[in-house]
């Protein structure tokens, strides 16, 4: 190749690297993929919800509970936690 072809190829190299950095998908927490939401080839938008993560890990919650909830709960009591992403 000549030197031009190569400067060419590694600039278009470059910019495709680039590109993929910026299509990353991340997670707020390590987990396990229990469900993919969109279809292959479909779009998604920025801080949509993408998959559904089970924690690797056990998760230990601190929460305020409003007291007029207090008699529903007892301790050990199983519940659903759900995590937001953050768009900052």
């Amino acid at each position: 190749l000549q030197e031009s072809q190569l400067r060419e190829i590694v600039s278009q190299k470059n910019m495709r690297s680039e590109e993929l950095s910026r299509t990353s998908l991340r997670a707020p927490m390590d987990g396990i993929v229990l469900d993919v939401l969109p279809k292959k080839g479909e779009a998604v938008n920025r801080y949509e919800t993408y998959m559904m993560l089970a924690p690797d890990a056990p998760l230990i919650v601190q929460a305020e509970i409003d007291e007029m909830f207090s008699n529903r709960l007892a301790l050990g009591q199983s519940c659903e936690i759900r995590v937001a992403g953050n768009p900052q």
